[in-house]
């Protein structure tokens, strides 16, 4: 709680954007799809906003809605209502889902007071960040957490569904389908239900999409180009990879942004798969079947990836929160190890110290890169395990062998 005292006044400094800055985009584009207009013609944008806050013009990097038309779609009851209370809804639901999220975790993972990671979670400077410019990454850790739950308990088509949500933000959570799935080995039955039912929900939206939206589609896609090329010169917070070459030289930066982007996400991709792979084998020969180690096959890869994605930010490292619960362990057990207490150190202070002292490179990279390392060695350090029986994919064999409780 002292930490998060200390955040807010670092994340609200008294400009107009450092409020609800982001929930002002997708609140200005979802009225201008309420109305039929098309969120990606900047004129109509940066009328809609102005219109929100009369005299105060958006910042550069806060004037561009990127995300899929249908996203906007959806936010048209919230924009129905005056700006500030709309924003208050949306805050509150996110700090909601996920302190829910994180204590459902670890509470399937044996804590036996969950609610502390849930807390952490909330109070935590990524998340903190996330409430202030009003981004749905809650949500996303919601839907991440419960399409785990789900996996483990066996349904998979559902698990598929919910993450049909990564569509809000592609670019971050678009390898958890496939990386749930892979989980699933060697039942490869699980795995495939989980696809379809990714794939269902994403034929859903679609047919959603094009019905309700029908050309805005093919405008969403051209401005996506335009976009991608000015993320250099607009985004100056972007956490992985992407955040070190922005503390690059903008000549530099400018000059290699598309090829070392490109490379950087084809090689994460590479290193994601055969992480993936490694961990399936493992399963498949009753190694790591426990559900701690299942989550890490899911949640660790997918840190990589936040490392290696072109485009992310330090409020989207609120993903890493899921992973970090499950490196900590049951109640926090392994803080007497590198792996729990180093990733935990690092996103609690790493954010203060950047905060305290001007000029300092984006710390967030090397937050991510611990998180990542811990989280891979932790899951191919994972102690062996009998076999699991057929049907028991994700059950702890020797804590279901000693039977019902008494």
């Amino acid at each position: 709680m002292g930490a998060a005292a200390f955040a807010l006044p670092h994340l609200i400094t008294g400009r107009p954007s450092d409020l609800a800055g982001d929930y002002w985009v997708f609140y200005s584009a979802a009225r201008v799809v309420a109305h039929g207009g098309d969120p990606y013609r900047q004129a109509v944008l940066d009328l809609a906003e102005r219109r929100v806050w009369p005299g105060v013009a958006p910042p550069p990097a806060a004037a561009n809605f990127a995300y899929l038309p249908i996203v906007a779609w959806l936010l048209i009851p919230l924009a129905r209502l005056p700006f500030w209370p709309s924003y208050a809804v949306v805050t509150l639901a996110d700090a909601v889902l996920t302190g829910l999220a994180l204590a459902a975790l670890a509470r399937r993972l044996e804590w036996r007071h969950p609610v502390v990671p849930a807390l952490l979670g909330v109070c935590l400077w990524v998340s903190l960040a996330s409430l202030v410019l009003g981004q749905p990454d809650g949500l996303l850790v919601a839907a991440l957490v419960a399409a785990l739950l789900l996996r483990l308990s066996g349904r998979g088509i559902a698990a598929g569904l919910l993450l049909t949500l990564t569509w809000c933000k592609p670019q971050l959570l678009l390898p958890a389908a496939p990386l749930l799935a892979l989980s699933c080995w060697p039942d490869r039955r699980l795995g495939l239900r989980v696809l379809a039912g990714f794939g269902l929900g994403t034929g859903a939206g679609l047919a959603l999409q094009l019905a309700a939206m029908p050309g805005l589609l093919a405008s969403w896609w051209g401005y996506l180009h335009r976009f991608a090329g000015a993320v250099p010169r607009l985004q100056g917070d972007l956490a992985g990879i992407a955040g070190l070459r922005a503390d690059l030289p903008v000549r530099v930066t400018a000059a290699a942004a598309g090829w070392t982007a490109a490379a950087t996400a084809i090689a994460g991709v590479a290193v994601v798969a055969a992480i993936s792979v490694a961990l399936a084998r493992r399963r498949a020969r009753g190694v790591g079947g426990s559900p701690g180690a299942v989550a890490l096959a899911v949640l660790a890869p997918l840190a990589v990836w936040l490392l290696a994605t072109p485009y992310d930010h330090v409020e989207d490292l609120l993903l890493l929160t899921p992973l970090v619960v499950v490196l900590l362990g049951p109640g926090a057990a392994r803080l007497d190890r590198p792996s729990g207490w180093g990733p935990a150190m690092l996103l609690l202070t790493l954010p203060y110290v950047q905060a305290l002292r001007d000029g300092v490179p984006d710390l967030a990279p090397l937050v991510v890169l611990v998180a990542c390392l811990a989280g891979v060695g932790t899951a191919l350090r994972s102690p062996r395990r009998a076999p699991l029986p057929a049907g028991t994919i994700g059950v702890d064999v020797p804590s279901a062998a000693r039977g019902p409780a008494p």
